[in-house]
């Protein structure tokens, strides 16, 4: 009797993400892989350099060069197949790079301005009542980034949090 081995989407996330980590040469066992599409040079180098602390990979798509940091690279663009590899992805709120729709399609969690518009979709992530499919910051500058995304890391710690949230995610526009 032959059972079904079809890899489930969480499977696919991980070799997707396996493999775009090779790729790019960013180290496999980081704890998170991000999408970074901010177009002010400045602002993009301080949220690379505070993931890099963290241990976040990051892929940052820019047309502008950034100093070589460990688990970091820079592009010019992301194919529609490489969004599953990420766990989430930052931007300024309207993105020419990346389709946001598609991003969260392949359950890629969005981080980006409370001011966006995708407002009427998009809310803030509320573990408690496992509502929302975003973190949303109030401010363009690096801490008030950095602050989300790390409260994106310390929610994906819990699976049923992790769960739900996936699931709004890519329901949102499904």
């Amino acid at each position: 009797m032959k059972i079904n081995s079809t890899p489930t989407l969480r499977e696919q996330k991980n070799l997707a993400k396996k493999q775009l980590c090779k790729k790019y040469s960013i180290a496999q066992n980081v704890r998170s892989l991000i999408v970074l599409d901010i177009s002010e040079t400045s602002l993009c180098q301080q949220v690379m350099e505070a993931c890099n602390v963290a241990d976040i990979g990051v892929i940052c798509i820019a047309e502008h060069s950034h100093p070589p940091m460990q688990n970091t690279a820079i592009v010019s663009s992301l194919s529609i197949d490489e969004y599953l590899a990420f766990d989430a992805f930052v931007t300024e709120g309207v993105s020419w790079n990346v389709s946001i729709m598609d991003m969260m399609r392949a359950w890629v969690v969005p981080i980006l301005p409370k001011e966006n518009h995708l407002s009427v979709s998009l809310h803030e992530f509320d573990p408690m009542h496992f509502e929302g499919n975003s973190f949303l910051f109030v401010k363009m500058n690096p801490y008030a980034i950095f602050e989300k995304i790390i409260s994106y890391l310390e929610n994906i710690k819990f699976p049923d949090a992790t769960r739900i949230l996936l699931k709004n995610v890519s329901n949102t526009f499904a």
